[in-house]
C-alpha cells in the first residue's frame, strides 16, 4: 500500500507539471491572439489612413501576417498541451487502477492467508475437543452383545 501511495504522489506531481505546461500554452495563446488583435486593428487603421502601396501599410500587413502565424503556432502549442495533459491522465488513472488493483490483490492474499491460519486453529481446537470428549465418553459399543454376557 505505500508502495501504492508513493507512486500516486509521484504521478500527481507529474500531473500537476503537465497541466502547469497547459497553463502556460494557455497564457502564450491568448497572449498571442491580443497581439494578433492589436496588429490587425493597426494595420486596419493604417489601411484606411493611407493608400495600399505606402511603406507603412506594407510593414503594417506584414506585422498582420506575422501576428497570424504566431497565433497559429500558439494555438498548435496549446492544443499540444491538452492532449498531453490528456494522456497523462489517462496514463495516471491507468497507473492508479493497476497500483490499486494490486495493493488490493495483496490485501485480499494477507486477508486469505490469515483466515486460512484462523481455520487451521479452529480445526485444532475442534480436534482438542474431540479428544477431550472422547476421554469423558468413550465411544459406545454398536452391538448389543453387552446385555447378553
Amino acid at each position: 500500500m505505500v508502495d501504492v501511495v508513493t507512486e500516486y504522489y509521484a504521478m500527481v506531481g507529474g500531473i500537476k507539471g503537465a497541466i502547469n505546461h497547459g497553463i502556460e500554452a494557455l497564457v502564450c495563446y491568448e497572449g498571442s491572439v491580443l497581439r494578433h488583435r492589436t496588429r490587425v486593428e493597426r494595420a486596419n487603421a493604417m489601411r484606411i489612413r493611407y493608400p495600399s502601396d505606402t511603406p507603412s501599410v506594407k510593414r503594417a500587413n506584414e506585422q498582420e501576417a506575422q501576428a497570424e502565424r504566431e497565433m497559429n503556432s500558439a494555438r498548435q502549442e496549446y492544443s499540444d498541451a491538452n492532449d498531453l495533459v490528456r494522456q497523462e491522465l489517462v496514463r495516471f488513472v491507468r497507473e492508479r487502477a493497476s497500483g490499486m488493483h494490486k495493493a488490493l490483490e495483496e490485501m485480499a492474499s494477507v486477508e486469505l492467508d490469515a483466515a486460512r491460519a484462523r481455520c487451521e486453529e479452529l480445526r485444532a481446537i475442534c480436534h482438542r475437543v474431540r479428544n477431550a470428549q472422547m476421554i469423558r465418553d468413550p465411544p459406545r459399543a454398536r452391538t448389543n452383545i453387552g446385555p447378553l454376557l
